[in-house]
């Protein structure tokens, strides 16, 4: 797979900043943005809760050709201080 810098990733992330949106406001994700991945490497990263496996392939077929990071977290919550 090709190298691609910060900067690439993000214009690939602005470009898709509507159809993220969309799924950020259905909740199949709760977050998105560009950063390293597990292995260290620059990669686009989308985060969620119990992410479909339709809404993984969906990203993936998305963003076809560039790095993802799909990362399951809890569900966020806010904390009180």
């Amino acid at each position: 797979m090709q190298t691609f810098s910060q900067q690439e990733l993000e214009q690939v992330v602005n470009q898709h900043r509507e159809w993220l949106n969309t799924l950020l406001q259905s909740k199949a994700i709760f977050g998105y943005g560009v950063g390293l991945d597990r292995g260290g490497g620059i990669s686009i990263q989308i985060h969620g809760n119990q992410t479909s496996r339709d809404v993984e392939d969906a990203i993936r077929q998305q963003f076809v050709g560039h790095p993802v990071a799909i990362e399951e977290h809890g569900e966020p919550r806010l904390q009180s201080g």
